[in-house]
Formats: C-alpha cells, sequence, structure tokens
C-alpha cells in the first residue's frame, strides 16, 4: 500500500495542486450551470476547465478562422444596429431581400461556430 512520503509517484490527479476560482453573480451562476449541463457535464467547474483548456489548446489556423468570423459577426450586428434605428425612426424595415441575406450569413456564421464546448472537448 503506497503511503504519503514513501517517495513513489502519486496518480495524474493528485499531482493537480493548483486551484483557479472566480466569483460571478447568483444570475451567472445559473446561466453557467445550465450551460454546463446542456453541454453533459455534471459541474461547472469541469465544463469551465474544459472550455478554458480548449481555448488555450485550439490551433493558430483555427484561431484567426474564428477572429474572422468575430469580425464578420460584428459588421453584421453593427447592420443589424442601423437597421433597428432606421426601422425606429422611419417605421420602416428595409427590403425583404436584404434581412433574408443578413440571415443567411448569421446561419453560415452558426453552423460554423463552435457553439457547444462538448463537440470540440472530451471531460
Amino acid at each position: 500500500m503506497m503511503k504519503a512520503g514513501d517517495g513513489r509517484p502519486r496518480s495524474h490527479n493528485r499531482r493537480k495542486t493548483c486551484v483557479i476560482a472566480f466569483r460571478v453573480t447568483p444570475e451567472v451562476e445559473t446561466e453557467l450551470s445550465e450551460a454546463a449541463m446542456n453541454d453533459g457535464f455534471d459541474s461547472v467547474g469541469l465544463w469551465a476547465k474544459a472550455f478554458a483548456l480548449n481555448a488555450i489548446r485550439r490551433p493558430d489556423a483555427e484561431k484567426k478562422v474564428l477572429r474572422m468570423l468575430m469580425g464578420e459577426l460584428g459588421k453584421v450586428g453593427s447592420d443589424i444596429k442601423k437597421i433597428a434605428q432606421v426601422a425606429n425612426s422611419t417605421g420602416h424595415l428595409p427590403d425583404e431581400a436584404i434581412l433574408r441575406q443578413m440571415g443567411s450569413v448569421m446561419n453560415s456564421v452558426y453552423l460554423v461556430w463552435p457553439m457547444r464546448v462538448s463537440d470540440t472537448v472530451t471531460h
């Protein structure tokens, strides 16, 4: 039987001695818990760990694509804000074709965006 101080290496889990913690509001805790459960994790801690490790281990090429997607998503968000401002001031929406094109862009981003941690990281 192994005993503390006997000089033998311990299991991989017992070598993990650092703790990372952060504070959130009760509302954010609820959101995080729901996201963790939706991604198939038993705890927020395991989910957050997987999410963080996935972020730092992501290949540079993938990071570049994600940065480009974020840029495009920002442009779409800006366009939506402008449309809302015009609609609020005039009472009219833009042409349906423009709205459909924006919806198509949003769908494209959604299809390639890694929305769920469980799709990319095992726990």
